[in-house]
């Protein structure tokens, strides 16, 4: 998950807890319980954050959204008007590790620069 803040036009992710996996194909998704997604936003809340989205690794592809991103980047939707981030690691060309963001606003997902 990514707890942060909304500064402006600035998104400023603060944390990047880890949460379980419990989707009964993990090597293919990712499924996060309900009461997992519920305790680290209340922690978040605790330090001033809120939920922004969520990231993972497409390990043997490239960092691309797929349908499954998209469905829960719709869902999250649920948690705030602010949970709305995603962020993908995958493949690049030679194998290289690339890291890309996206948004989803009404015309739906878009990819956002990324600065560290």
């Amino acid at each position: 998950m990514l707890l942060g803040r909304v500064d402006g036009k600035s998104v400023r992710i603060g944390e990047a807890p880890s949460t379980s996996n419990l989707h009964p194909n993990p090597e293919r998704a990712f499924r996060i319980a309900p009461q997992e997604i519920l305790r680290v936003a209340r922690a978040g809340r605790e330090h001033g954050l809120t939920v922004l989205g969520f990231w993972h690794g497409h390990l043997k592809g490239p960092a691309e959204l797929s349908e499954s991103d998209i469905e829960g980047m719709t869902a999250a939707e649920a948690l705030g008007p602010n949970a709305r981030v995603l962020i993908v690691m995958g493949q690049g060309d030679g194998r290289a590790p690339v890291v890309r963001a996206f948004v989803r606003d009404r015309e739906g997902p878009r990819e956002i620069s990324l600065a560290t």
